[in-house]
């Protein structure tokens, strides 16, 4: 086993499906060690199992995959795959905001999920280089933590509190409510207090995570020199400022340039309706300066920047997978097939129907 291998966990109802996963998965080359197989997110989640990549189908009996990622999170830092039906595009969109790196459509196309793989892997490498190392109390601290530590904590509850204010860049509200979190600690056992930092330090690595804010930056934890619990608040209290100058930067740069946010968030949203009030409203420009600014970044308007990007989406769904028309035309967003057809042809001079036959021939 390869020792810097990517620790894989699938969840999906369907056995023939998990298997080809695995065997995808496998072939995708050394580096990959598929730790667990599961039938449905709860077996998943009981299992208190360790691992880099989730790939999970999105509807399954007793726990879907969106609640699964949203549960595991808590727990550690890791990346996901979702897989789903053409039915489930609002579950999708969830998944997206929930931070999955990656969404495959069924039927699974190899080519695609490979190129799915490759890029997390990336991502997971980058976060492997980050790390976590836990405090040592020195003895005169474990004695006043042995003496004081048997209250029940609520300090979970304080984290689902901090997170938000961390993402939202709000210092003043991390701060104090930092200081309430580690007061809760000081009534705590060494072991609860030694859980609730890690989870604190895992949680906050999925919000960047989830951003994509996490290449190319060191966010790791070293608690090494700590004696003290007021040693690690002080140390939480820097460490999370740098967090918060990460995202605060990460923010700017989005702010800074509009035009290319509004080409990501259309690259994402082909299979939708797209208007280009939507679009503004994304980005927070009004729809005239929207229009003069993409046109004059971009050479095309928007709309035709949306066909051209729907109809390289189909020829590309033509080529690599065994979908319908009528199917493509939807997933790339147009509900008249006969419409989409027509711009398929003016586009490219032939039917996706006569193109489709070629490719067969």
């Amino acid at each position: 086993m390869h020792h810097d291998a990517i620790r894989v966990a699938i969840a999906d109802d369907e056995s023939m499906i998990r298997n080809g996963i695995q065997r995808l998965v496998s072939l995708h080359g050394d580096g990959w060690d598929i730790v667990g197989s599961f039938k449905n997110g709860k077996e998943l989640l009981e299992s208190g199992l360790q691992f880099d990549l989730l790939i999970t189908d999105v509807k399954m009996p007793l726990m879907d995959g969106l609640t699964l990622i949203r549960e595991l999170r808590r727990q550690m830092a890791f990346e996901a795959i979702v897989i789903s039906g053409f039915d489930d595009f609002p579950y999708l969109q969830t998944a997206i905001r929930e931070g999955a790196a990656d969404y495959i459509l069924k039927p699974i196309d190899r080519e695609e999920f490979f190129g799915c793989l490759s890029k997390v892997q990336a991502k997971i490498r980058g976060a492997k280089k980050q790390g976590f190392v836990m405090w040592t109390p020195s003895l005169e601290e474990q004695q006043r933590i042995h003496a004081r530590g048997n209250q029940t904590v609520r300090a979970e509850d304080l984290m689902g509190q901090l997170l938000p204010a961390v993402e939202q860049v709000d210092r003043q509200a991390a701060e104090r409510l930092l200081q309430r979190f580690f007061q809760q600690l000081n009534q705590a056992s060494l072991q609860e207090i030694e859980k609730c930092i890690q989870s604190l330090y895992v949680q906050t690595v999925s919000l960047l995570v989830k951003d994509g804010s996490l290449q190319e930056v060191d966010v790791s934890w070293d608690g090494s020199r700590l004696s003290t619990l007021a040693q690690v608040q002080e140390y939480a209290r820097v460490w999370l400022g740098h967090i918060m100058n990460l995202l605060e930067n990460r923010y700017r740069q989005r702010k800074a340039d509009p035009i290319a946010l509004a080409k990501q968030w259309i690259a994402q949203h082909l299979h939708e309706s797209i208007t280009i009030e939507r679009i503004a409203k994304e980005v927070y420009m009004n729809t005239t300066y929207l229009s003069e600014q993409f046109k004059s970044q971009t050479g095309e308007t928007v709309l035709d920047y949306v066909t051209r990007l729907r109809l390289q989406k189909a020829k590309e769904l033509l080529l690599r997978s065994d979908l319908k028309v009528y199917e493509i035309s939807q997933q790339v967003g147009y509900a008249d097939t006969k419409y989409f057809s027509k711009l398929f042809k003016k586009h490219f001079g032939e039917l996706p129907s006569q193109f489709k036959e070629k490719l067969q021939q």
